[in-house]
């Protein structure tokens, strides 16, 4: 034993890398709140300099300090000649690439440098900073970070400096077939080669692109897709091709019934901001609107309420423009609707797939019949894209977009509600399209966890949701003239009041069989439906005092 070095065990070894790691974060926080003090009592001295270069380089992350440093260049500047000023600058880069040496992904350290960027520019700094951006690509082609910074600086380049920068090919070498089969997640390049083909073509969508040049990117992508099916980043640029520039969204179904107006849109739209309505029967008075709200996620759902009752009422919407691309513009001519009268747009649907499309879909299809169950979600994915963007009302896009969307609940188990819901608005446009009688919408076990789409049918009179797995029943503020739901038999366990406001018709609610353990917005139910007999319980769902006493403050008459 004795002259034999003694070994520390692991224990003594991290308990002395504990202390040494507490004694380092006690003296980070010291200087950091010492730094903090200075910043407070508005101190622009070199001291403080110091300090946050100090914590920088150990810390980049910290953007408060990268913050403080900027106001203190800035205090100074007045002091400083342009010379000196640029000096400093070229100090905070180099501080810069310091920091990112520790963290190449710094979120403050990249941004940091483009505000010195802002504040000296000259085209050797944009050249030195292009460089920088190719070096650490090479080192890691999917740092986002990097190509984001990478887009900046190009944008600061001057025109007729940037003709002598191929950043198409650059892209096109973090993103070509060889680097793909080394590392097959570069979404970065992908979205940095679709920015470039934007700006040269000056398009915004991928399907705009000229032929051939589309169909150059096409063959680009489909390699990385048949050499693993499974990951996402090619299939997204896929996707991008596939996306064409929005038609003008146009009305699609209108409804008048007292003072609510209801208008669905085939795509999103603002349309409280798009439309003039005027009486029909007032010389064209025009009919203000006490207040509007989206229905649903999709922002093509609206409903107005009308500051007036109107006996008919004529829409009127002016082109817009819409070239940013945010919104596509509404467009229509003078749409004319009487008290519970329907308007139903009488354009014919779009049942064929583009050209370029088709090939692409064909292609896919034929891959389909390849792949196994867990490789095929990106096929299936794109597949159904291409069906619900450019033949949403075809026949053949319900019958294999629902196809599809039931095989994603297996093949994708992390997005099965997505998938739920899109199967839901499949069934439900199928059913719409079959039904016969106008006032009555039968949906029951279909298996519908959203009632996505039934406003298509917004002038039914009698609702008929029993039997699926729904959780709520917010949708029905699209039916207006509604008198009767039956939405026995689902999965609501907390029934909101505010579901069934502005329905001035409404006489009943069948809500047995859903495990309901409480009431909101009963309080602030108004007007109340004292008419409305609500039928809760059922089988053996036990009721509790406290939801039969909601009920009841409401105005509703309630049958266990």
């Amino acid at each position: 034993m004795h002259g034999r070095v003694k070994v520390r065990t692991s224990a003594e070894q991290a308990e002395i890398k504990r202390k040494e790691r507490q004694k380092q974060a006690q003296q980070f926080a010291a200087v950091k709140n010492k730094i903090f003090t200075l910043r407070a009592e508005g101190s622009h001295a070199p001291e403080a300099m110091d300090m946050t270069a100090r914590l920088l380089e150990q810390n980049p992350d910290v953007a408060t300090l990268f913050n403080y440093r900027r106001e203190i260049l800035l205090h100074n500047k007045k002091d400083m000649t342009e010379e000196e000023y640029a000096g400093k600058i070229k100090e905070e880069l180099q501080l810069s690439t310091t920091c990112l040496k520790r963290n190449p992904k710094s979120y403050s350290a990249w941004h940091h440098r483009r505000w010195c960027v802002l504040q000296v520019g000259g085209e050797d700094v944009l050249q030195q900073e292009l460089a920088l951006t190719t070096r650490y690509l090479g080192l890691d082609e999917r740092n986002f970070h990097c190509w984001d910074y990478r887009r900046f600086v190009v944008s600061q380049i001057p025109p007729e400096a940037q003709a002598k920068i191929d950043e198409k090919q650059f892209a096109k070498v973090a993103a070509d077939v060889d680097k793909v089969v080394e590392n097959f997640s570069n979404y970065s390049a992908w979205h940095y080669r679709s920015k470039l083909l934007m700006a040269e073509h000056s398009v915004q969508f991928g399907l705009e692109l000229p032929a051939a040049v589309w169909k150059e990117e096409l063959a680009l992508v489909t390699d990385p897709i048949f050499i693993d099916p499974v990951d996402q980043s090619s299939w997204i640029y896929l996707q991008w091709l596939l996306t064409p520039r929005p038609a003008p969204a146009r009305p699609r179904v209108v409804f008048l019934h007292n003072r609510t107006l209801v208008i669905v849109c085939d795509q999103p739209v603002k349309v409280a901001d798009a439309i003039t309505i005027t009486s029909g029967d007032d010389g064209g008075a025009r009919v203000c609107v006490q207040s509007s709200s989206c229905v649903g996620r999709s922002g093509a759902v609206w409903t107005l309420h009308l500051a007036e009752h109107c006996p008919a009422v004529t829409i009127t919407a002016a082109e817009c423009d819409g070239s940013d691309g945010s919104q596509p513009p509404l467009v229509t001519g003078a749409i004319e609707v009487r008290q519970d009268g329907l308007w139903r747009s009488a354009a014919a649907a779009v049942t064929a797939l583009p050209e370029r499309v088709q090939g692409v879909v064909d292609m896919l299809l034929e891959l389909l019949a390849d792949l196994t169950e867990t490789d095929m979600r990106a096929c299936l994915q794109t597949l159904a894209y291409a069906y619900t963007t450019h033949v949403p009302d075809a026949a053949d896009t319900k019958r294999l977009c629902l196809q599809w969307f039931t095989q994603l609940q297996t093949a994708d188990p992390l997005r099965r509600g997505f998938y739920r819901e899109m199967c839901s608005r499949l069934n439900i446009a199928q059913q719409l399209s079959e039904a016969d009688d106008d006032t009555t919408l039968s949906l029951s076990s279909l298996h519908l966890s959203c009632l996505d789409g039934i406003e298509s049918a917004c002038h039914a009179k009698y609702v008929d949701v029993s039997d699926n797995a729904l959780t709520t029943l917010a949708r029905l503020s699209v039916l207006p003239r509604v008198e009767s739901v039956n939405a026995s038999g689902n999965h609501i366990s907390t029934l909101d009041m505010a579901w069934f406001q502005g329905l001035s018709s409404l006489q009943r609610v069948d809500v047995r069989n859903n495990p309901i353990t409480s009431v909101c917005n009963a309080a602030t139910a108004a007007p109340p439906l004292p008419r409305v007999e609500v039928h809760i319980g059922g089988g053996a769902v036990q009721v509790s005092a406290d939801v039969v006493d909601a009920l009841k403050s409401a105005g509703w008459t309630v049958i266990v």
